[in-house]
């Protein structure tokens, strides 16, 4: 073998040895590594007082704004606030923070002979005592917190050695009671109808309150009965609404969750967080829809005091807790505008309530009459024939026809807006007024008007009942076209 290959060999061999002396040097580095972070961990976790949380009483916590002790119950109530035993409390959170506190740890040990004064421990900002159903106990003091690392410096009573804590030892104690409050839930509406809604400001708001109806089968005294939900206007009285689209508001403002409660819900603390002069309140009335559903009201209080931008505070009213909420929740309810639901539907009635109808314009003036003639069939069904006259001629089956498809086009025609407060116009004279004259026993008369309103719209004004805004272009069309429809 030649010497320079030989040497090849050689220098390749010394390569592996050498890559596998640091590979293995490697390994034992990341396992020293391991070990070191293993120990770490083991003196993170100095057990300082343990017991069987099976055997857990009682806990009594002390603090400079607030003292309670939360107590063992029964089967029905595992755990009661002494003195506070109308409160319901979150029997998991009770637990769970019973599980961490029988097994009490601290994440370091002070030096012997620390003073404990130097951690706040002279005057505890916190103690907390617990005991046993066999009669022992124990009881910790929290002092001050270690700025970087947000926990706290604690001494068992019994042991001279400060420790340092983990901050969940003291915060779940920090908020009182209210720290394990069992969260009130609105009513679960699956399987109910909400038959009133209502949004109500405060004396002295900008705002007005908004207040829906809800019926099935329409009410006497609107002349559209298509729809379930109404808009009780203060001005015009009950509209007609899209009950589709505010079917999805009425979901969606009554399923909000109530999350995080602030405090109890006192005559003090109501006063202190302004729920006593609730900026808004927020009620609707439910009715079951079948054996095993409910019916009741519910009513949600909300403040205007918090200082937070993106929060309220809020409660039920009568409920126990006080409750903050995200504006996000809230601000849709606040700001619903009932112009946007009110129905823009030009002319959503039946057609069977028609018995005539009068059309004033440019192009002259109609009276188109409704002749209808029942016959009973041979299966027990009935069959309606319509005859039409326009100014006194009967139009033939053709003419009749186009007509009602004309005044269909009309009748369904949907408004571009609908608004309450449109500045002035000019309603003088109207470019054309529609009069129907119906057989129903209220609304027997509906008139409607289009007045110009810019270069794009017509207002068109139903008794003063409400406003819509109707493109130009259609109402223009349509009227002229009346000549051609009609004899």
């Amino acid at each position: 073998m030649k010497k320079s290959v030989k040497l090849l060999i050689l220098v390749l061999v010394l390569a592996l040895l050498a890559g596998g002396y640091f590979l293995l040097k490697g390994l034992d580095l990341e396992q020293k590594q391991a070990d070191a972070q293993a120990a770490e961990e083991a003196a993170k976790n100095i057990e300082i007082a343990s017991f069987d949380a099976m055997n857990f009483d009682f806990i009594e916590v002390e603090a400079a704004d607030d003292s309670f002790v939360i107590r063992t119950g029964t089967e029905g109530v595992p755990f009661y606030a002494e003195g506070m035993e109308n409160l319901t409390l979150d029997p998991v959170k009770v637990a769970e923070t019973i599980v961490k506190l029988a097994r009490l740890t601290a994440t370091h040990a002070m030096e012997e002979g620390t003073d404990p004064a130097q951690y706040g421990l002279d005057k505890p900002v916190m103690t907390v005592n617990y005991a046993l159903k066999d009669g022992s106990g124990a009881t910790y003091y929290v002092g001050a917190a270690n700025p970087v690392t947000h926990e706290y410096y604690c001494m068992v009573e019994g042991d001279d050695t400060v420790y340092l804590m983990e901050g969940a030892y003291h915060d779940n104690f920090a908020n009182g009671v209210v720290a394990f409050a069992q969260v009130e839930v609105l009513p679960d509406l699956a399987g109910t109808y909400v038959t009133d809604y209502l949004v109500d400001f405060r004396e002295g708001e900008e705002k007005e309150d908004v207040h829906f109806v809800y019926s099935a089968e329409g009410f006497d005294d609107v002349y559209n009965y298509a729809e379930v939900w109404f808009y009780d206007s203060p001005e015009y009285g009950l509209l007609s609404t899209e009950s589709v689209g505010f079917s999805d508001f009425i979901n969606a403002s009554t399923t909000m969750e109530l999350e995080y409660p602030i405090a109890i819900a006192n005559d003090e603390t109501i006063a202190a967080f302004g729920l006593d002069d609730p900026m808004v309140e927020v009620s609707y009335q439910y009715e079951a829809a079948y054996e095993g559903t409910t019916s009741g009201t519910t009513k949600i209080l909300v403040s205007d005091t918090n200082p937070s931008e993106d929060k309220y505070y809020v409660m039920l009213e009568g409920g126990q807790y006080i409750y903050d909420m995200g504006t996000s929740l809230l601000t849709n309810i606040f700001n619903v505008d009932p112009a946007t639901h009110v129905t823009p539907v030009a002319i959503a009635i039946d057609l069977a309530t028609i018995d005539s109808i009068e059309i004033d314009s440019a192009a002259g003036h109609y009276t188109i009459e409704y002749d209808r003639e029942v016959t009973d069939n041979e299966d027990g069904t009935q069959t309606t024939t319509y005859y039409f006259t326009s100014n006194g001629v009967e139009l033939n089956e053709d003419q009749a026809y186009n007509w009602r498809v004309f005044f269909n086009e009309l009748r369904t025609e949907y408004a571009d807006t609908v608004s309450f407060d449109l500045n002035d116009f000019d309603d003088s004279e109207p470019a054309a007024t529609i009069t129907i004259h119906r057989n129903t026993d209220t609304f027997k008369t509906i008139t409607f008007s289009f007045y110009a309103y810019d270069s794009s719209f017509y207002v068109c004004d139903f008794e003063g009942v409400r406003i819509l805004l109707f493109n130009k272009n259609f109402v223009n069309s349509w009227v002229e076209r009346l000549p051609e429809v009609l004899p």
